[in-house]
This record gives structure tokens, C-alpha cells and sequence, in this order.
């Protein structure tokens, strides 16, 4: 194996070897029963030392990639080579694991919901859509993205239509709290 893979490259050759080598491997969390949530897939980092933080946190599969050339620094943020295991433990329990295309949400439902736009009929869509969708992707744990990305996204990580009805109402719920500041 190469020293340095593209995360594209490393998506491969996991999917490649997951049928063979890890797949349903569980998860031992060090000084208890060993009880967790099964390891469906690997988890992947990037770098030696998240690699590091994550083995220390739980017994899992773990792949390291190199992405050198997506990286970037935002002043204040703190990679997770120095988060704490307990931290380490309380994400890996609410992540949503990325299987492609395990459920089909499809533009129209989003439209239905007024998360993103119809290009025939931009008259027929609130003007706060790219708002309400930003919020619906926060409350999810996805980030702020297009319209155009979201159906493959939300499908992507396994969400369905009440996940996005639920979130919608969370959304709702914030707006009418403090209507002024939301927008």
C-alpha cells in the first residue's frame, strides 16, 4: 500500500476488504464488558496521531489517510488527536455511518418541504429556503451545502423522511422562539 492515498483511493480499498477482513468486528471499549455498538465499517482519519487518539478511545478498525491536500485550519479549531477518549467515545456513538445510496429521497420530497428550490418555478418557493435548508443540515450533523447536494446527502447517511419532517419541526420551533434573530 502507498504511503499516501487519496481519500477516493482509501474509500476503495476499505469497500474492497470490508466482505473479507472487518466487517461486523465489535467494538471493545478498554475497561468494561465489552459491550458497544458493532463496527460496521472501518473508521477513518487523517494522520498518525488521530489514529493514535482513536485506538486509545476503543478497539476498532481504524484507517488512516493522508488529506494533505484537503486540509485547512480555522483558528480555534482543535483536531481530535487532542480530544479526550471520553470524547472520542460520545462521538463514535451519535455518528451516522456513510453507506451510498441506502435510502431514496428524492428532489421532490425536499421541494415539498420548501428546502430547496424548483428551477421551472423560482415564484413558487419561499425566499427562505436556503435558510431552512442550512438549519434542517445543522440539525442533522450534516453541514451547509447546496440544494443540488442535498437528496444524495440525506440518503447517503441513511436519513429518511421524518428524520427531515423532525428536523423541520425543530426548525419551525426555533423560529417561532426568536423569529427576528433566525433571519
Amino acid at each position: 500500500m502507498r504511503s499516501s492515498l487519496t481519500l477516493f483511493e482509501a474509500c476503495r480499498d476499505v469497500q474492497n476488504k470490508l466482505d473479507t477482513s472487518v466487517k461486523g468486528l465489535p467494538v471493545k471499549f478498554p475497561g468494561s464488558d465489552g459491550r458497544g455498538p458493532p463496527a460496521k465499517d472501518i473508521i477513518i482519519v487523517e494522520g498518525h496521531e488521530d489514529c493514535r487518539a482513536v485506538q486509545r478511545a476503543v478497539q476498532a478498525p481504524v484507517l488512516t489517510i493522508s488529506a494533505a491536500a484537503t486540509r485547512w485550519h480555522m483558528p480555534g479549531n482543535v483536531g481530535i488527536e487532542h480530544a479526550g477518549a471520553d470524547a472520542i467515545r460520545e462521538a463514535l456513538m451519535n455518528c451516522r455511518p456513510y453507506y451510498p445510496a441506502s435510502s431514496a429521497i428524492t428532489r421532490a420530497d425536499l421541494m415539498e418541504r420548501d428546502l430547496v428550490a424548483d428551477f421551472g418555478q423560482p415564484g413558487h418557493v419561499s425566499r427562505h429556503t436556503a435558510l431552512r435548508r442550512r438549519l434542517v443540515c445543522e440539525r442533522l450533523g450534516l453541514g451547509d451545502m447546496p440544494g443540488k447536494h442535498l437528496p444524495a446527502q440525506l440518503s447517503a447517511f441513511g436519513f429518511g423522511l421524518t428524520d427531515i419532517d423532525d428536523a423541520l419541526s425543530w426548525v419551525s420551533d426555533m423560529m417561532q422562539l426568536d423569529p427576528i434573530s433566525t433571519f
